[in-house]
């Protein structure tokens, strides 16, 4: 009963990837070398948020090839742009891997221009427990990122699911 009353937040996740774990990054890249394929996909995203009471919506875009970095912050850009005010954006970046104790690689993804436009940037966390150790990856990573984008908008992604590591190597544990 309380559920059928209750006040919910209903935000799409476009993605280009499948349950299966497929990422077709080639659908992406293709998109984004294309301006008129862009200003379609735009308007199709726009027309469902006008269309549907939907408070906002996620791209969850992975594998983008980091030479269409440019390409991806100029989609955010003219989505954002074409999208009603109240409506919200959120964008899920890749893990960024270290380049040195304060540097990382973020790809395709320019944290900076994305903390700009999205109203919240989604950073999936390390999978691997000794990240967490103090002084460990996670610290430099959340260091980092708070100097990109501001903390506000700023969400960790954490798993629900178990890890195993077995001779060095870390995976997640299927629920099945």
């Amino acid at each position: 009963s309380e559920a059928l009353n209750g006040s919910f937040t209903i935000v799409p996740t476009i993605r280009n990837w499948n349950d299966d774990g497929v990422i077709r990054s080639d659908l992406i890249d293709n998109l984004l070398i294309d301006a008129e394929a862009r200003q379609r996909h735009i308007a199709t995203i726009v027309g469902l948020l006008q269309s549907n009471t939907f408070q906002g919506v996620e791209l969850d875009y992975r594998d983008i090839s980091p030479d269409l970095r440019d390409e991806y912050t100029a989609l955010l850009q003219e989505l954002r742009a074409a999208m009603p005010a109240e409506r919200r954006l959120a964008v899920r970046v890749e893990l960024p891997q270290p380049l040195s104790g304060e540097t990382w690689d973020t790809g395709a993804y320019d944290w900076q221009a994305i903390g700009r436009i999205a109203d919240f940037v989604r950073v999936p966390a390390s999978p691997d427990p000794r990240a967490y150790a103090p002084g460990g990856q996670m610290t430099g990573l959340l260091d980092w990122a708070v100097g990109q984008v501001s903390r506000y908008k700023l969400q960790l992604l954490l798993t629900a699911r178990s890890i195993e590591q077995s001779n060095g190597q870390t995976r997640l544990i299927s629920y099945r």
